[in-house]
């Protein structure tokens, strides 16, 4: 697979993302089974093994399921931890959920997300949207990630 350098930095990823949000095979963790489970995290291992080294990743994803799943594939596959990239999404909120919008959101999503995917701050590219303004993307390392996976 081809690879990218990101930006200025020394960090380089697969050309291509591997999506996460369906890992969980649904979107309702009320529905998740011990096969879906099992059947997401093969599929994660599969596509790092295909050469995949960004995945693409949120909280929102089955509420946190996605996270989990990939976290124990990133625990499990020897090396795979220090390879891999993570983006990440930070304060999206279902309707009814305390912090909805702004940084309290953001904070308490990147903690989220470092504890379950088990991820640490030079390999979390963060990325924050706002649901006032139309899904604006900040580039680059969110703070709110960096703070909190230290």
């Amino acid at each position: 697979m081809q690879t990218v350098k990101l930006g200025v930095s020394s960090l380089v990823s697969s050309r291509i993302a591997y999506g996460c949000w369906r890992s969980a095979g649904t979107s309702n963790p009320a529905e998740v089974t011990p096969e879906a489970r099992k059947a997401g995290h093969s599929a994660v291992i599969a596509a790092y093994e295909a050469g995949y080294t960004l995945f693409d990743n949120a909280e929102i994803y089955c509420r946190g399921v996605c996270e989990e799943i990939l976290g124990r594939a990133l625990s499990e596959v020897s090396g795979m931890r220090e390879r891999v990239l993570v983006a990440t999404k930070c304060g999206i909120r279902v309707a009814g959920d305390p912090d909805a919008i702004g940084r309290a959101g953001e904070r308490r999503g990147a903690a989220c997300t470092c504890e379950r995917a088990v991820a640490d701050q030079r390999r979390v590219a963060g990325k924050r949207e706002r649901r006032l303004r139309a899904n604006v993307e900040i580039s680059g390392e969110a703070p709110e990630v960096r703070d909190q996976c230290q």
